[in-house]
């Protein structure tokens, strides 16, 4: 979740974020040609208030489960910050003995 807030804000790579999704999925193919334009020059970033809850396990190769946190983003040499509340659902399939996120949620 936080590695997706970093790719929007331009803070990571589709190539950093593609190692937790799977590729057979329309998410990996939606994601690969996305192109982030976040135009707020900024220097650093943090996370605040992550929560995790409504974990599900649908069987022994998929669950789901939804993740909360504030994005903040400092703009550079300002006090200024922006915060962006996150929220997200995803659901992970294992695939050869990992892992992936197969599909995201933006929650509302």
């Amino acid at each position: 979740a936080q590695t997706y807030a970093k790719f929007v804000t331009n803070d990571a790579t589709f190539t950093e974020l593609s190692k937790y999704i799977s590729r057979e999925t329309s998410l990996y193919k939606k994601l690969s040609a996305l192109e982030v334009q976040f135009y707020a020059d900024h220097d650093k970033y943090e996370f605040q208030d992550t929560t995790t809850s409504d974990f599900t396990m649908y069987n022994d190769n998929c669950f789901s489960i939804r993740v909360k946190f504030t994005h903040i983003v400092y703009r550079t040499n300002r006090d200024k910050k922006f915060e962006f509340p996150s929220d997200f659902t995803f659901c992970f399939v294992k695939k050869n003995g990992n892992w992936l996120v197969g599909d995201m949620t933006i929650n509302s």
